[in-house]
Parts: structure tokens; C-alpha cells; sequence
């Protein structure tokens, strides 16, 4: 508490607001993107983690900073993203 109000980290913040850190970078990572073109598949949270042995927790941590990195709001938006950017350009194909 400083003069009354509750004080916040600048990322906790920045998490609270929904805004990404400045020097974030913009584009995801190829993991993410792994994940991204398996959503864009219609693969639940729980078929991803299966299919590349994490937890379900590790694919809702990517695809938050997916929704972040993109600007969107939802799985359906990042795999339209997805389908518009990125799999005419082979990025991000999941292994099998």
C-alpha cells in the first residue's frame, strides 16, 4: 500500500489489463506455433498435450501468449490467423 492505494508490479499490471510487455516479441514461437496449427486443426487442449506429451496446462500457457502475440481473443481466432498466415508457408507444422 502507498498513500492509500494498492500498489502493483508493472506485470502484474500489464496481466490484469490484458496488455503484452513491450519488448515482447511479436511473432510466435515455433513451439507455439507447433500448437497454433494443431488448434487450427480442431484438436482440443487435452488431444494437443496428448499428441505432443505435455501437460494441458503447458498448451494453455502457449496458446495465451499465442492470443497475446497475435492480438486475438480465442482459439477460433487464432487458428483463422493461422489458416490466413502461416500454413501456405509450412511454419509451425506439427510433427508426427
Amino acid at each position: 500500500m502507498y498513500r492509500g492505494q494498492l500498489v502493483f508490479p508493472a506485470a502484474a499490471r500489464r496481466w490484469l489489463l490484458g496488455t503484452p510487455r513491450p519488448s515482447e516479441p511479436s511473432q510466435p514461437t515455433d513451439r507455439e506455433m507447433e500448437i497454433l496449427a494443431l488448434v487450427s486443426e480442431g484438436l482440443t487442449n487435452a488431444q494437443i498435450a496428448a499428441r505432443l506429451r505435455v501437460s494441458d496446462n503447458t498448451v494453455k500457457f502457449h496458446l495465451q501468449n499465442v492470443y497475446l502475440k497475435l492480438g486475438v481473443r480465442n482459439r477460433t481466432e487464432a487458428a483463422a490467423y493461422f489458416l490466413r498466415h502461416r500454413a501456405g508457408s509450412g511454419a509451425g507444422r506439427p510433427r508426427r
